[in-house]
């Protein structure tokens, strides 16, 4: 993963990675505690409930407080990049994802290339992926 590691994206393939390990491990449900904290409508915390759901865990949650696709893939990032693209601002915002060679503007892409790697290395049960 080239991109933020604090951002929903990252949150979700997190998700999905603890998901999948879990299931490798035959565990099949689990219970999402935020403790203290206020639970926020496409906060993080639920962008890697998002991925465990997709990883086929079983979490009791309701589906309003998930965020959108589109921002779990990264969209609005890209969006957002674009929208930088011929300013100074550009090269801080996004000067880490530059430094690793991945351009702003094709998150989403390299997020579904992360995404299929994960759940590739998890086709056969996890023996390999379950490192």
């Amino acid at each position: 993963w080239k991109a933020s590691r604090g951002n929903l994206p990252a949150a979700y393939l997190t998700g999905l990675l603890c998901g999948l390990k879990a299931k490798a491990k035959g565990i099949n449900e689990a219970v999402l505690d935020i403790g203290l904290h206020s639970p926020t409508k496409g906060a993080r915390v639920f962008a890697a409930l998002k991925g465990a759901l997709d990883a086929g865990l079983k979490v009791p949650h309701g589906e309003e407080i998930l965020p959108e696709e589109d921002r779990i893939r990264g969209v609005h990032i890209a969006q957002y990049a674009k929208a930088l693209a011929a300013t100074e601002k550009y090269m801080t915002v996004f000067s880490k994802y530059l430094k690793n060679n991945l351009p702003p503007e094709k998150l989403p892409e390299h997020f579904e290339e992360v995404r299929k790697a994960i759940v590739t290395a998890f086709k056969d049960g996890g023996k390999d992926g379950g490192r």
